[in-house]
């Protein structure tokens, strides 16, 4: 393969949250705003590996499960974006901006649909990432302080969606 530095991809992005649709279906994405730190797309890959009594080495391994995550730092702190943070539903959030009241109760089991727009190959062009099932597992501490920022340190689960027909379970990036 050649040498080619505009495959090397930086920049800002946008990320944009709905609930989530099944079968693919175009849902209802909103934008976070600003985001603090850059977004972390992270994969855990288990295999199981076969050794025999006559190889001193793995002989066959089959991949038996794959775990992705997607984290990202909400900078703008909404009630909607903390509601979503904390996997509380849509219920829990009453009021119109800016009078809101957020009630934090137990979580409850919701997905996302989500997509993720950066910076592509070439100018002018993007990568789109779209998340077709995801569900918060965790959230970093929210800092308070005169000389610090509040923000919503959110980690999803990229989970497997078998309502989609195509090869694209998890999620899907297309060049444009």
């Amino acid at each position: 393969m050649a040498v080619n530095a505009a495959n090397i991809l930086a920049g800002a992005g946008t990320f944009s949250i709905g609930a989530y649709v099944t079968a693919g279906g175009a849902g209802t994405l909103v934008d976070v705003g600003h985001i603090k730190t850059p977004y972390e797309l992270g994969v855990a890959m288990e295999n199981f590996d076969e050794t025999t009594e006559r190889a001193t080495g793995i002989v066959k391994t089959v991949p038996i499960q794959t775990d992705f995550t997607f984290k990202v730092a909400l900078h703008e702190a909404t009630a909607e974006n903390q509601r979503i943070s904390l996997g509380q539903p849509a219920a829990n959030l009453t009021g119109t901006p800016p009078n809101m009241t957020l009630r934090v109760g137990d979580r409850v089991e919701q997905y996302h649909q989500a997509t993720l727009v950066v910076p592509g190959l070439g100018t002018g062009l993007v990568s789109t990432y779209t998340f077709w099932r995801l569900q918060v597992i965790g959230m970093d501490p929210i800092s308070f302080g005169k000389s610090v920022a509040q923000m919503y340190s959110v980690t999803f689960r990229v989970l497997r969606d078998d309502s989609l027909s195509g090869a694209d379970k998890h999620f899907k990036r297309v060049d444009s």
